[in-house]
């Protein structure tokens, strides 16, 4: 799934130790910049996908959509996968003068 959205907010930096090892977690929260209703959305970065943006800066994000059961209630995460910066089209080369 791909979704294009300014970052709005990024949180804290959050880690801790599983059965699995140990684990680091980076939210941010982005607005949709392609849907007309510009829903807000947060996305998890895990591990070695936690990578660098700015806030106020457009992105495009593939994303991992999974729930789970826990104790009779489901759980919706969404993660990315992988980012690419959204360039401004200043290309003036189309312009007749």
């Amino acid at each position: 799934m791909k979704i294009t959205g300014r970052v709005s907010k990024i949180m804290d930096l959050q880690s801790g130790k599983s059965a699995k090892g140990e684990w680091k977690k980076q939210s941010v929260l982005i607005t949709q910049t392609e849907t007309d209703f510009k829903d807000d959305l947060l996305i998890d970065f895990w591990n070695d996908k936690i990578v660098n943006l700015e806030v106020g800066k457009n992105y495009i994000f593939y994303l991992n959509v999974k729930s789970r059961e826990y104790n009779e209630k489901y759980y919706t995460n969404v993660s990315s996968y992988k980012i690419e910066p959204m360039h401004e089209n200043n290309d003036k080369k189309d312009l007749p003068f």
